[in-house]
């Protein structure tokens, strides 16, 4: 009489139909760990090409994406008072707003400057998108058609002139000026419009009309 042990694999002791049971279930959990690692392996490969991808992107181009995004509204609100305050200064220092690229690329630079919360790289330049120049989250044109923009009970009414030509990304700081005087600025909302004012509800563009003495910088 042979004793079994606790724990012994003898063949014998299985049907035919359980031992095909049993591998059936082996090959199945197999083949599941190996599509896990699969997916895995996949999303690591994909993670990878993403980060290589963005790293050999020109540092201008990699601005431009990353520029403004991910700010907090209050932020937004803070960048589009103090850009409008840079706008006075300079006007009141030039004598009128830049209509050519090089003039353009130096309230661009200085805005950022006076705004922007950390220093410059030196390797990022403007660059032209659209109607606009473009530098980290700014976005500046010259419109003269916005002096024909109507300003109701102290609010610049955009919805009536709006253009397609002014769409930005979201977050970006908007400028447009008529070459001369006047100018208006926003922050694009993710809807591509100005954002709101959380105090009154209404879009926060700040259109304004700077006086000189003379008609001319002071």
């Amino acid at each position: 009489m042979i004793t079994k042990l606790q724990g012994d694999f003898r063949p014998d002791e299985f049907s035919c139909e359980e031992l095909i049971k049993a591998q059936v279930i082996m090959w199945e959990t197999l083949v599941k760990v190996l599509l896990m690692l699969s997916i895995f392996k996949n999303a690591i490969v994909l993670a990878a090409v993403t980060v290589i991808t963005f790293g050999l992107m020109p540092p201008a181009t990699q601005a431009q994406l990353n520029g403004g995004m991910g700010l907090g509204q209050q932020d937004l609100i803070r960048q589009v008072q103090q850009t409008a305050a840079f706008l006075r200064y300079y006007r009141l220092t030039h004598s009128q707003f830049p209509k050519q690229i090089p003039e353009i690329d130096d309230l661009l630079l200085n805005a950022y400057k006076t705004v922007g919360m950390s220093q410059p790289d030196s390797r990022i330049i403007p660059q032209s998108k659209s109607v606009f120049r473009t530098y980290y989250q700014f976005a500046y044109a010259c419109d003269p058609t916005i002096r024909g923009i109507p300003i109701i009970n102290g609010q610049s009414r955009l919805d009536k002139a709006w253009s397609g030509a002014w769409i930005c990304d979201p977050n970006t700081i908007v400028i447009l000026t008529d070459g001369a005087n006047q100018f208006i600025v926003w922050a694009t909302a993710t809807n591509l419009k100005p954002i709101e004012d959380p105090n009154t509800g209404y879009p926060m563009v700040i259109h304004e009309t700077v006086e000189t003495k003379n008609g001319c910088c002071n």
